[in-house]
Formats: structure tokens, sequence, C-alpha cells
């Protein structure tokens, strides 16, 4: 029992990478000048990921949000994001999933209308799993319950971004 606590443990620590398309707001003021002044971007994003606790078969909807300040091409950011388990047919209950809170600095490059950025920091990571099966509804659509456990650890995110803002507010992207 305690092997398979501290395997749990070390995947925890070890895995939050989800793969998120990004489609949502990006707003942002021109950067990467050679002026002094400080830049900000909020970015909004939802879409498709998967990460531990998830297996490799399953996939969620996740989301994020992300607020930036940069000057010339350092960037400091806080964001939030998360993973949850889609169920289509028959639910489970608690669903699994995956969330974080990070706080990274990175290097960011900007031409005309491409953004692209790399960062890395540190992060509170919260997953939540499926324990023991407790019951059941029975039905058509069946709903399980099982016992929930929840999994807090300390987090170092790595972020690669690369966003196409064609328009001041309006931006799509690929983040890893």
């Amino acid at each position: 029992m305690k092997n398979n606590h501290s395997y749990r443990h070390f995947k925890i620590v070890g895995i939050l990478f989800s793969l998120m398309i990004n489609a949502g707001l990006v707003k942002s003021q021109d950067t990467l000048k050679t002026d002094k002044k400080l830049y900000y971007r909020l970015t909004m994003g939802v879409g498709i990921g998967s990460g531990y606790p998830l297996q490799e078969d399953d996939y969620g909807i996740g989301g994020n949000i992300e607020f930036a300040l940069q000057k010339q091409k350092a960037v400091y950011s806080l964001g939030i994001s998360g993973v949850q388990e889609f169920q289509i047919l028959g639910v489970s209950h608690p669903a699994k999933s995956i969330g974080s809170i990070d706080l990274t600095y990175g290097k960011a490059l900007k031409r005309k209308s491409l953004y692209a950025s790399l960062s890395a920091g540190a992060g509170w990571v919260t997953s939540v799993q499926r324990g023991k099966f407790l019951s059941s509804d029975g039905g058509w659509f069946c709903t399980y319950y099982y016992e929930k456990i929840t999994h807090q650890t300390i987090g170092f995110p790595i972020s690669a971004k690369i966003f196409w803002v064609p328009l001041s507010l309006t931006g799509v992207g690929l983040e890893l």
C-alpha cells in the first residue's frame, strides 16, 4: 500500500502536461519595443487535454487563464489551468481532474502578428482521482460512485506557446 501511494505521489510531482488548443481572448499591447515600459497580456483559452490522473486513453475538457507582464523580452505570468475528465455515456463520481496555479518567468518573441514564449516556474497542483467503488444507481445511463482521492503538491511548470494574433483582442494558438 505504501509503494502504491508513493508511486501516485511521484506521478503527481512529475506529470502535469496538458496540451491545450487555445482559441480565446488575447488582450495585449505591442511588445518587445526597446523602451522601458511594462506591457500586459490577458489570455483565456479552452480546449481538450490529457494529463495525470487522466489515463492515456482519457481526454478531458480543459481551460486556462493567464495574466502576464512583459518588459522587453522578459515575461512574468500568473496562470490557472485545469483538465477534467469528459464523460459521454455513463457518469462516474468524482470525475478525474487535475489543475494548477502557476507563477512563471520566461522569454518572449514577437514578429508582426506571431507571438511565442517559453517559460518555467513553480506552481501548486491539485488532482482528484477515483478510489474504491462505493455504489451505482443502475438504469440505462448508470452513475457510478467512487471514493474521492485528492492529492496536492508543488509542481514545476514549463510552458511553450505560439499564437497568431491578427487583431488586438483576438488570437489563436497552441500551448504545451
